[in-house]
């Protein structure tokens, strides 16, 4: 009989931790260049202090909120999405 040892599980541990990190920077990056007074580190040391939910509030709210304007954008067309993308790098620059 084969013994199951969870390595699956450990995989999707491992990529769904990288996958949080990965919004969580994006939610960062997002925020500092919206309050530019404050620097990237400065957010991130304030995000990290709150607990284990409210990132997660914080960081699937700015990702929401990123979702909705690029299809507000969408609606206008191929102009709109440029718009839109030239803002987040505005933004994340």
């Amino acid at each position: 009989m084969v013994q199951w040892t969870g390595c699956m599980a450990l995989t999707s541990r491992h990529i769904a931790a990288r996958f949080g990190s990965t919004c969580r920077k994006v939610a960062i990056v997002v925020i500092a260049g919206v309050c530019r007074w404050r620097s990237p580190e400065e957010v991130s040391a304030a995000i990290e202090a709150r607990p284990l939910a409210q990132q997660a509030t914080i960081t699937v709210g700015v990702l929401a909120i990123l979702f909705a304007c690029s299809l507000v954008a969408a609606q206008f067309g191929w102009i709109g999405m440029l718009v839109f993308w030239l803002v987040v790098i505005a933004l994340a620059n």
